[in-house]
């Protein structure tokens, strides 16, 4: 029974092929809708399978978490070096290491040559040992490297060891210049490290200097990582950070313990993935679901295309029940078709599925961080394979369980009556309705986010970012920590801007919109006034001559100038929107506030200043401006100049010009970037851009196939129809009475889709505003623009079956 059992499969698998063949374009249709459905699904699953899935390249993992110090009013997630010292010291960890800053560092290769510029991380030596990763070569850095008069040690990662020292094994004990200190190289990470960022290609050892005297929430910019001892369990990490949290309270002052409690502050921890991946897996979750849906309806769309199908071939499937054919014997030719429509889509679906995840990358999605090794397995396509078959054997067979197949007097006299069965029209109606529903979800998801998008590129920034260029410039370590110096460097480099070619103007300032090179130093205030409410506002520092230069609007008031800086006067300007949060209306001039400082005297009142696009920013409720003075500079440390340009030049040029001027004349600041100010807006919303592109290309997809499926069922709905059709028109119904019945069950499909389709994105895009920041659900346009869209569709759709029965002989019609 075996023996004659395989070479039935294989008559049937041979079978199913050649029926393929013959059908080329049902096959065509069938495997390219498969594979766009499949190729989608598994370039989003890959990224997400490395991202949520698979087990972080550190030893034992799952135990590692990042430690911080938070607020439910204001998004921090970050640690101050002094909480560092009393946090390390709780038993539930076994391991724990700091990174103090992640920033660009000027390291000379060799004494007295010119300097380059790395991305560097400044870690504890202990971070090495937490996370458990050997190095290729050398050592860690030793644990002499942490105190004072210690050691100073570096460790480099193996691309910059190869290209800087051609992967000679001498590089170790090297000395490097970093900011006019000698560092000595221990060791190389393997090429597979890569924390915090691919980016980063230098490790150095960093120092915590007397900060058991400091206060435990000033300079709060460190990231924690710490490894849970074992048997330790998250509720009791975090009552053991409850009680180190209220120990930190205890010593920092009055007036901090009050900023700290109306801010909702508190000890937190998040395992290592959930802080490696960040905000990207909630857009690949959200991409992930937009896939989704598109799947469904390429299910949808072949489940309608394997019905027609079937309906073609209906007498053949009735000669061949009434010659004795049975249901079994059917299942091996299914299957057949099933593994070839499967295993030909699964191969177009390789090469779309490796673009699709290189588009992730090309975007910005997914490209952060090397832990995550993105990328397709053999078993994954394998498994891939099996989906696709199973998905093909469920269409393909669905068709013949709706189909009659008792009643052999109505499978022999024709397909008239089965054609009227009402199982099969509904089924059709059904899988139409679905179709449009989920267009019009994806569309509407399409259109809102798109306009979101555009708003926050399009709207005023609330200064004029038009031929704007910025630059971000490093001072030595020594300079940033002493006023005199930084002071100094900050005239020499405005002076020896403003003597290049085309004299650009010059301004200087740290927290200048959008750029943010020193937000993770330069904390965001709790700014208040006596007997009002407190708001919380971003902070900005400025020099003289910068307002006017970023063009703010100056509503009243005066803004802030040299004298300011000079006399060091506690002078601020606010933004109309933290007027009107502190105040309720923007005549404030004269007011006093207090934030960084108390007693701050509102000077003058600019135009809101839109530069929050995060999620993270919602509870920021304006912007301050402060003179770039000594009172200020304490807080301002660590972060790299701020350098804004207006000038005629080609933004090309002007940046060759700095950078040689500097290496010239000032050799020891360094140009750490420079763009034009428009560059910067549109990579700050990149995120959202591809989230938009992505959903957008589900969204045109759907489209095309709502648009074939609806096209579809009105052709089956009025071959159905044909006689009672021709019997109107012989009673004297006319052509346009004819076509407007036509029209009548395409637009009952329409309004019937769109009104699934509109229920289901209100639901869904609610549910997202609460993820992407700026999105606005309740637009109107962005739900009537895809409705309007889809019926130009449906109507495109019904016109061509109407013509066509416009054409049909009646008396041909009549006789059939």
């Amino acid at each position: 029974m075996t023996t004659t059992a395989l070479p039935d499969s294989i008559e049937q698998l041979l079978h199913a092929l050649r029926r393929l063949v013959r059908e080329r374009r049902f096959t065509f249709v069938f495997v390219a809708t498969l594979a766009l459905g499949l190729a989608a699904n598994m370039a989003v699953f890959a990224v997400l399978d490395a991202y949520l899935l698979r087990p972080l390249p550190y030893p034992g993992s799952s135990r590692l978490v990042e430690i911080y110090t938070n607020a439910r009013k204001i998004h921090l997630q970050r640690l101050s070096s002094a909480a560092y010292r009393v946090l390390k010291r709780l038993p539930v960890l076994s391991d724990s290491g700091l990174i103090r800053d992640t920033r660009t560092a000027t390291v000379r290769l060799q004494p007295g040559t010119a300097p380059h510029l790395f991305p560097a991380a400044y870690v504890t030596a202990s971070l090495f040992p937490t996370l458990g990763i050997p190095p290729l070569l050398g050592r860690w850095p030793s644990a002499a490297s942490r105190k004072p008069g210690g050691p100073r040690e570096v460790v480099l990662s193996k691309a910059l060891w190869q290209s800087a020292f051609g992967g000679n094994p001498g590089a170790l004990g090297k000395t490097l210049v970093l900011h006019r200190q000698a560092f000595t190289v221990v060791g190389i990470m393997p090429g597979t490290f890569a924390f915090p960022s691919r980016r980063t290609k230098i490790w150095i050892s960093t120092r915590l200097h007397n900060e058991n005297q400091r206060n435990p929430f000033d300079e709060v910019d460190s990231l924690m990582i710490a490894r849970r001892a074992p048997g330790v369990t998250p509720g009791q990490l975090q009552d053991a950070l409850d009680s180190g949290f209220r120990r930190l309270m205890r010593q920092a002052s009055p007036l901090l313990q009050a900023f700290v409690r109306h801010a909702g502050g508190y000890a937190g921890f998040r395992t290592l993935r959930h802080g490696l991946v960040g905000s990207t897996g909630k857009r690949l979750l959200i991409i992930q679901l937009g896939a989704g849906l598109l799947l469904m309806l390429a299910f949808s769309s072949l489940t309608n295309l394997a019905l027609v199908r079937q309906l073609d071939q209906f007498h053949e499937a009735a000669l061949r029940t009434a010659l004795g054919a049975r249901s079994r014997n059917v299942i091996p030719s299914l299957l057949g078709e099933a593994g070839i429509l499967a295993g030909l889509a699964t191969l177009l679906a390789w090469p779309l599925a490796r673009l699709g995840t290189r588009a992730f990358v090309s975007f910005g999605i997914a490209s952060r961080h090397t832990a995550f090794r993105t990328g397709q397995s053999a078993w994954s396509w394998l498994a891939l394979w099996l989906l696709a078959t199973l998905t093909a054997f469920l269409v393909i067979g669905l068709p013949r369980l709706v189909l009659p197949r008792r009643n052999l007097r109505a499978l022999l006299a024709g397909g008239s009556r089965v054609l009227e069965s009402v199982t099969i029209g509904s089924l059709r109606v059904g899988l139409s309705l679905v179709q449009i529903a989920l267009a019009i979800l994806l569309l509407v998801a399409t259109v809102l986010v798109g306009t979101s998008l555009a708003g926050m590129l399009v709207r005023n920034p609330g200064f004029r970012d038009r031929h704007l260029d910025v630059a971000e410039v490093l001072l030595p370590t020594a300079d940033r920590q002493h006023w005199t110096r930084f002071q100094a460097d900050e005239g020499e480099l405005k002076q020896l801007l403003e003597g290049l070619p085309g004299h650009p103007a010059v301004g200087i300032g740290l927290g200048i919109p959008f750029l943010g090179g020193n937000r993770s130093v330069f904390v965001r205030g709790l700014h208040f006034h006596p007997g009002k409410r407190n708001v919380f506002a971003s902070d900005m520092i400025v020099g003289a001559g910068t307002l006017p230069l970023l063009g703010v609007h100056l509503q009243s008031g005066r803004l802030i100038g040299e004298r300011d800086i000079v006399e060091n006067a506690h002078v601020v300007d606010v933004d109309q929107s933290l007027a009107e949060g502190l105040f309720g209306s923007t005549h404030v001039l004269g007011k006093t506030i207090s934030g960084l400082d108390s007693g701050l005297r509102i000077v003058g009142v600019v135009g809101s200043i839109h530069d929050r696009l995060d999620p993270a920013d919602r509870d920021l409720h304006g912007t301050v401006i402060y003179p770039d003075e000594r009172s200020i500079f304490p807080v301002a440390l660590g972060g790299p100049l701020d350098v804004l340009l207006r000038s005629r030049t080609a933004p090309s040029r002007l940046h060759r010009e700095i950078a040689s001027a500097l290496n010239r004349t000032l050799p020891d600041l360094v140009l750490a970037r420079f763009t034009t100010l428009r560059t910067v807006i549109r990579r700050s919303v990149r995120g959202t851009f591809a989230l938009v592109s992505l959903i957008g290309a589900f969204g045109l997809l759907a489209l095309v196939l709502a648009s074939i499926g609806t096209f579809g069922v009105i052709a089956y709905l009025v071959s159905t129809q044909e006689r009672e059709f021709a019997l109107r028109e012989a009673l004297g119904a006319t052509p346009g009475a004819i076509a407007f019945q036509v029209f009548r069950k395409g637009v009952w499909l329409w309004l019937a889709g769109s009104a699934l389709g509109v229920v289901a994105a209100w639901w869904a895009t609610h549910l997202l505003a609460h993820r992407l920041y700026g999105l606005d659900a309740s637009r109107p346009l962005g739900y009537i623009l895809p409705v309007l869209a889809v019926g130009l569709v449906v109507l495109a759709a019904c016109g061509i079956p109407a013509l066509r029965l416009r054409r049909l002989s009646l008396l041909r019609v009549l006789r059939s």
